[in-house]
């Protein structure tokens, strides 16, 4: 073989080297340029901004994956279809207690990264009564039909917010897809709902709904409560561990994305919403915590608390269920 022959096959050969450094300085975990495929379960509020914002920014795309969205009426489902293998991952809204129940029944199932927390300046559920209502206080829902979303944890919520005040059996919770719970309010159906956002931000502008109290989580469960989280199918994880980290990753991207452009975060969140434009430029978006960020330390506080309340048959250990 000539020189300039074997000059020629070194130089394509840097070339080539080049290009592949080139591409994982975008992120390590991408082991190909073909796009990967990850199907990705989502609820209709704003915790689940995080795939929201990876579409709309073109976030995934820098990842090598090619993301496929799912709609479900409840956290419950989501998690069954995670389970079930029908859903990879879901991005920034599956409850802490639900993610901690499948942990104590079935270790490794879901794996869970990124966090939201509720707090006093980001609430993220609400007890509305209407304008008019004559209701002032919890107390005065004895006896009334109390609306909620679907799922265990708006169970558990509502006992925790009512049990000071009466026993949880002496009102009588209604639950339903979310998008009903401001009609059933207003028709009358019932006297109150406790919601996610952004459905009291849409109540407010609306002029429909008041608020007898806010941030229900971190009230009347536990201050700061570590409210939601990524998670991805332990199968995903075990069968497809670069793209599951490429994903998480991407996560990250779009987290530090929503916490710096709140506006353009507000605009992704309505072109996945059933709201009418405009509404939602007001919403009170969540603050994200990254992978990379997250302290366990209150979300084992978090399952100390659940164990105690017998939401959970024994106690858990949180880092099985944010192993990466």
């Amino acid at each position: 073989m000539s020189k300039k022959l074997w000059m020629g096959i070194a130089a394509v050969a840097i070339v080539a080297i080049a290009a592949v450094g080139l591409f994982k300085t975008k992120s390590e975990s991408l082991v190909t340029v073909a796009p990967q495929t990850v199907i990705i379960g989502y609820r209709t509020h704003d915790l689940y901004a995080p795939v929201f914002v990876g579409i709309e920014q073109k976030i995934f795309e820098k990842y090598g994956l090619d993301v496929k969205t799912v709609q479900f009426a409840s956290t419950n489902q989501l998690t069954d279809a995670l389970i079930g293998g029908s859903v990879d991952a879901a991005l920034g809204g599956v409850n802490i207690p639900l993610i901690l129940t499948i942990q104590d029944k079935s270790p490794g199932e879901l794996v869970a990264f990124s966090l939201v927390n509720e707090t006093p300046v980001a609430p993220l559920a609400y007890l509305l009564v209407t304008p008019s209502s004559t209701i002032a206080t919890i107390a005065d829902l004895r006896g009334k039909k109390v609306g909620a979303f679907q799922g265990s944890t708006a169970q558990y919520l509502y006992r925790k917010t009512v049990s000071s005040f009466f026993k949880p059996e002496e009102a009588e919770l209604v639950q339903m897809n979310p998008e009903l719970e401001l009609a059933a309010l207003a028709s009358g159906q019932v006297a109150a709902v406790i919601v996610l956002e952004p459905l009291a931000t849409i109540g407010q502008s609306q002029h429909t709904t008041r608020v007898l109290e806010s941030g229900l989580f971190d009230k009347f469960v536990m201050p700061n409560f570590p409210n939601a989280a990524s998670v991805m199918a332990g199968r995903f994880k075990r069968e497809r561990p670069d793209v599951a980290k490429a994903l998480v990753e991407a996560t990250d991207e779009t987290i530090d994305f929503i916490n710096s452009h709140p506006a353009e975060t507000r605009a992704a969140i309505a072109k996945f919403l059933p709201f009418e434009a405009g509404v939602l430029d007001s919403i009170r978006l969540p603050y994200f915590i990254k992978q990379t960020e997250i302290k366990l330390e209150p979300v084992q506080q978090e399952a100390d608390l659940l164990y105690n309340d017998k939401q959970l048959k024994k106690s858990v250990d949180v880092k099985g269920a944010f192993s990466l």
